[in-house]
């Protein structure tokens, strides 16, 4: 049976996280044939690097990667109820299958699958998302720097305010440690960065505040920060 792509599909993005080099390719190549818009990546560093300038509607994830495993993957993005986590693996066992619909996946399928399925699975977590995509949400906007409120308010920010942004959007409520940030920023010196970086994260969250009072970068004494507030998606 030939599938062709649907005009649905042309909304849906899917990132895939698969490890084995020609399944990755055959895999991103039927999704698009199907009409996706597909990102694939290798593993965790790299999903968490194509994050900060690509998110999508649908996550596809195998457990055995290098690195942080799929298992730990979709319990972080699972926090995020805009997208939905499809898990393709090898694994088979019950205790598996139960673990992953437990800690993020809606779905769980098996190697090797059925394009009919696969798609069926794509189109059924996307029909669950849309009402929620109906309901106003902050946007942030990578490519122009603004940051949009669901009243349509607009805050616009310098090209590091939105790096700083979107790496907290990735454990958003959770802490991001200094150390990240600095090398995420590239500080020249590093004897200067500490200040620097204090002094970026403080007008930032100054800028937050000021917009929307339910927005606070949280400093965490030695650690490093967290965002707290509403939810918000990325584009661009």
């Amino acid at each position: 049976m030939t599938l062709t792509a649907n005009p649905i599909s042309q909304s849906i993005r899917v990132t895939l996280v698969e490890d084995n080099y020609n399944l990755r390719i055959e895999l991103t190549h039927q999704l698009m044939h199907l009409g996706y818009e597909v990102k694939s990546v290798e593993n965790a560093k790299q999903l968490n690097t194509l994050r900060r300038n690509w998110l999508s509607s649908i996550y596809i994830l195998d457990i055995n990667l290098p690195g942080e495993n799929g298992f730990s993957i979709a319990n972080r993005l699972a926090k995020n109820k805009q997208h939905g986590i499809i898990m393709l693996t090898a694994r088979t066992s019950v205790l598996d299958k139960i673990y992953g619909l437990e800690h993020g996946a809606d779905i769980y399928l098996t190697k090797p699958i059925d394009w009919r399925e696969l798609n069926a699975c794509i189109k059924s977590i996307h029909r669950r998302l849309m009402p929620l995509s109906t309901i106003p949400v902050w946007v942030l906007d990578i490519k122009s720097h603004i940051l949009m409120s669901p009243d349509n308010r607009l805050l616009h920010l310098t090209k590091l305010d939105t790096k700083i942004m979107t790496t907290l959007l990735e454990k958003q409520g959770e802490v991001v440690t200094r150390e990240k940030f600095i090398e995420l920023l590239e500080f020249e010196s590093l004897e200067k960065s500490e200040y620097r970086l204090n002094t970026i994260t403080c007008r930032l969250r100054q800028k937050l505040t000021d917009f929307d009072k339910d927005f606070t970068i949280h400093t965490y004494r030695g650690t490093g920060y967290a965002l707290l507030g509403p939810d918000i998606s990325c584009k661009g």
